[in-house]
């Protein structure tokens, strides 16, 4: 086997080690529309049920977060919910969700 063609091989192998090590790194980015934070508040032995949407405050790492809708659900049935009134662009919008909080 010629010199040159031995040079080759080795620059070839160098380049794929060298070049073959910085691969890539992936990022996904992702938007959260709906989060559902299930509640139950108790005085003493009696369920409350008529809080209301101001009565609640979310926090994620230390960060007030704004609670959009409150509903109270007894077993699957919606007996009561509280939201702010929203832009009809925004109500019709698919993607605009509500933090749910029972």
């Amino acid at each position: 086997m010629g010199i040159i063609k031995k040079i080759w091989i080795v620059l070839l192998f160098l380049g794929t080690v060298v070049f073959g090590g910085l691969s890539q790194e992936i990022v996904h980015n992702v938007s959260v529309v709906n989060i559902s934070v299930p509640v139950r508040v108790y005085d003493g032995n009696r369920f409350v049920d008529s809080l209301k949407l101001e009565d609640f405050e979310v926090y994620e790492d230390g960060k007030l977060l704004p609670v959009q809708a409150v509903y109270y659900i007894q077993k699957n049935d919606v007996k009561r919910g509280e939201a702010p009134a929203r832009s009809k662009a925004a109500a019709e919008s698919p993607m605009n969700g509500s933090t749910i909080i029972k």
